[in-house]
């Protein structure tokens, strides 16, 4: 059934949109994915680099992750991270680059300032920021700046999809550049958020929800988009991933909805890691596409 934020009472909104509400094992999820990621790090140590800058913020950071040369440019795929824009890292994630890096792609992990140092609006120009070095500077680390994949989870989901709702100057990057969009349990209201206890780390008001709300906003960039939601998410979560598909299909984006079947918010960071569930399946096989 869908539910419809503004008709939830504040009690109703924090079990819907409050991940550690809903999942109360949450900070065993971040542990586990921390220990895989640090794991993860350590393999793919070789053939990567770590920390390279894109901007000049204090945490405008990629790690260019990968294996091996095969002599040929790889699908680059770039990740963001979700914690509701305020917290979690670039190197809590690391262990979802290794399903991406075995099928032979170079995947761009990268970190941006938080809030309440900055706000969402510098957070969104920081990824488009990374969004264009990848465009500009791929190729040197084995990549195919042509064939760019922006894939986030939560509020990484979010600013995937606000990367739809920019434009770019041809010499910053070329549209046809992206291939895909991987949209993974995001939230796409950040209004919502101001009505959550979380806001006291966020910081958000209502002039700057509204400047990011990727659902009032007309998608610029009709990039092929994979929207996913886990099964065992609340309702209310579920139906912002809803919203967005909608809203790419009202305006004749190629989208797919997939529900990850058991999944909840943070069993996420477990599955991606996995390359042969099926929704990772489905993202590597775009790579390709």
């Amino acid at each position: 059934m869908k539910t419809t934020w503004h008709t939830l009472t504040l009690k109703e909104r924090e079990a819907h949109f409050s991940p550690r509400v809903a999942v109360p094992s949450a900070d065993t999820y971040l542990e586990n994915a921390a220990k895989a990621a640090a794991a993860a790090r350590e393999q793919l140590a070789g053939a990567s680099h770590f920390n390279v800058r894109y901007g000049s913020g204090a945490k405008q950071t990629i790690d260019v992750l990968k294996g091996p040369s095969n002599g040929q440019a790889a699908p680059v795929v770039l990740f963001i991270h979700g914690g509701y824009w305020r917290a979690l890292d670039k190197d809590d994630h690391t262990h979802l680059a290794l399903p991406f890096v075995d099928a032979g792609a170079v995947f761009l992990n990268i970190n941006y300032d938080l809030c309440p140092d900055v706000t969402v609006s510098t957070i969104v120009n920081e990824i488009r920021a990374g969004l264009i070095w990848a465009a500009q500077h791929s190729e040197g680390y084995g990549g195919n700046p042509d064939r760019i994949f922006l894939y986030g989870h939560s509020a990484g989901a979010h600013l995937a999809g606000m990367m739809m709702t920019e434009t770019f100057s041809p010499d910053a990057l070329r549209p046809e550049q992206v291939r895909g969009v991987f949209a993974i349990s995001g939230i796409y209201e950040p209004e919502i958020a101001r009505t959550l206890a979380v806001n006291e780390e966020i910081s958000l008001d209502a002039d700057e929800a509204a400047r990011n709300d990727v659902l009032q906003r007309t998608p610029c960039q009709a990039w092929p988009t994979l929207v996913a939601a886990g099964g065992a998410e609340p309702s209310g979560w579920v139906e912002q991933s809803r919203a967005f598909e909608a809203l790419l299909r009202d305006h004749d984006i190629p989208v797919e909805f997939v529900t990850a079947e058991n999944c909840n918010h943070f069993s996420f960071l477990e599955i991606l890691s996995d390359s042969n569930h099926p929704l990772v399946t489905k993202m590597l096989e775009r790579l390709d596409a």
